[in-house]
């Protein structure tokens, strides 16, 4: 009966918002109980809270689910309703953390506005037993709601933003959902589906007073992030990228030293999702730094060990214009995504750039490309376009003695 009642409300509340945008929605009915200091300070202990790292995880995997980052099939309907289940917790979470002192009002409130997105996200998302399912219902094409889901925040993010409490972990995933409708916005597409002249202004309204508060926030924590690479896992990243890059380049490695550079690798990917999770990172990157990784891996044991004592191998050639096309395919949603956030860490771009540039060379490479069959030259030309493009917005972002 609860659900079904939080679904009529919401369903209501849609109906009243479609006649007309609302600048300042008042807090639900069930908003977190407010019990911090009137300068929104809170407690210190919020990494080490056990509800903290609980919805950091569930939060990430559902956000990248989400986000298409896992694929269109990410999961097996039973992980699928695991992951549901443990979404179903975030709002206990959440509240638990407000009440301990742990978040400020307008984070644990922000962060409640987040979980119907994570939902719906998760939701969408079909599970691999459905991979081969050939018939589906078209879905209608929803109202256009990005002015309106911001217009709820406004009044929160002014609050978060004027607050002397500020932690990227919290933040970074307070613009998530957030960051998506100010894109929307910004696409005339998306603007377009306001046919009311008037509705269609106050949108655009909407997302520039969001778009202030967006940027005071980033601007306030980016003394903060840029203490990225003196990060203790910030130095496992450059570790293994310098012990790493060179194997994956030369293909001559002795046994010990791919064994090395794999654990270090692995141990990369760790810290840089652990990074993502205290929002020194974003998540797009991240996972970037971890493709990277996974490709550096392939190439080291792509050749056997300089060591070994065998002599002869069938190798299976993979031309290289497979293997670039095979990756630039999963970055292409990773950088769409970072393109979109409108905000990147120099330090993990600089990382990433030279292994992206590789692959966009070989993709532009008529004589590479000749080595694939039509459809697959015409899906690397595709793949390379989109991939230059979003990468010249990323680099847009970078400072400009980077």
């Amino acid at each position: 009966m609860e659900h079904l009642r939080r679904t009529l409300l919401t369903a209501g509340l849609s109906a009243l918002a479609g006649a007309g945008l609302l600048m300042h929605a008042t807090a639900p009915a069930d908003a977190i109980d407010a019990k911090s200091g009137s300068d929104g300070s809170v407690g210190n202990d919020l990494d080490a809270s056990p509800q903290w790292k609980h919805l950091t995880a569930t939060w990430n995997e559902a956000s990248q689910i989400g986000q298409g980052l896992r694929g269109d099939y990410p999961f097996s309907q039973k992980d699928k309703d695991k992951l549901l289940t443990e979404m179903e917790k975030l709002a206990a979470d959440i509240r638990q953390l407000r009440s301990s002192g742990l978040l400020s009002d307008a984070e644990a409130e922000l962060l409640r506005k987040g979980i119907p997105d994570l939902l719906t996200g998760v939701r969408e998302k079909r599970p691999t037993e459905m991979r081969m399912a050939t018939c589906y219902e078209p879905m209608p094409l929803p109202a256009p709601a990005a002015a309106e889901r911001l217009s709820d925040r406004l009044p929160l993010l002014e609050k978060l933003a004027a607050s002397r409490s500020l932690r990227p972990q919290v933040i970074s995933k307070v613009l998530e959902s957030i960051e998506e409708d100010l894109a929307n916005l910004s696409n005339p597409q998306y603007l377009n589906r306001y046919k009311d002249d008037a509705q269609r202004q106050k949108a655009i309204e909407i997302r520039d007073a969001a778009r202030k508060q967006v940027d005071l926030l980033k601007a306030a924590i980016a003394k903060q992030n840029g203490e990225l690479e003196k990060t203790p896992q910030w130095q496992k990243v450059t570790d293994a990228w310098k012990q790493a890059a060179p194997l994956a380049q030369s293909h001559k490695s002795t046994t010990r030293q791919r064994e090395d550079a794999k654990a270090r690798l692995d141990q990369a990917v760790d810290a840089a999702r652990q990074l993502a999770d205290r929002g020194m990172l974003s998540a797009a990157e991240a996972e970037l730094l971890a493709s990277d990784a996974e490709a550096m891996q392939r190439e080291i044991y792509r050749e056997p060990p300089t060591d070994s004592r065998v002599s002869c191998y069938d190798m299976a050639y993979v031309p290289p214009a497979r293997e670039s096309l095979d990756r630039m395919s999963k970055r292409l949603p990773l950088l769409r995504r970072l393109a979109q956030r409108g905000h990147v860490h120099p330090a993990a771009i600089l990382k990433l750039l030279p292994g992206i540039e590789a692959d966009l060379k070989v993709l532009s490479s008529d004589s590479d490309l000749a080595t694939l069959p039509e459809a697959d030259r015409n899906a690397a030309r595709d793949a390379r376009n989109v991939a230059a493009a979003e990468l010249q917005r990323i680099k847009a972002l970078l400072p400009k003695t980077e």
